[in-house]
């Protein structure tokens, strides 16, 4: 199992920095393992997105340019840390 890291990711750029760290075993399985994870992630934080489960749809246009961003994130090469540590430093 590798930890697969894409710093400083685009989409997450919007208000503040952030990177995308996925535990898998392979570049791909990461890469599944955003996409699948990502609406959860913007439940908790771009909660104003959706009404309830399903996306409000005034904020459609933002979703998608967040998701174009996303997808063009992890198609460039990920940082790979098979050690499974990881120390980050600095601030937002």
């Amino acid at each position: 199992m590798n930890l697969y890291h894409w710093s400083r990711a685009t989409c997450l750029k919007a208000y503040r920095t952030g990177d995308i760290i996925v535990m898998a075993e392979t570049v791909e399985e990461a890469r599944q393992k955003v996409r699948d994870n990502v609406d959860e992630f913007l439940k908790e934080h771009r909660s104003w997105w959706f009404l309830g489960d399903n996306l409000d749809e005034y904020c459609r246009e933002e979703y998608k340019d967040f998701m174009g961003m996303l997808e063009f994130d992890i198609t460039l090469k990920p940082d790979i840390i098979a050690s499974g540590t990881v120390f980050i430093t600095g601030s937002e």
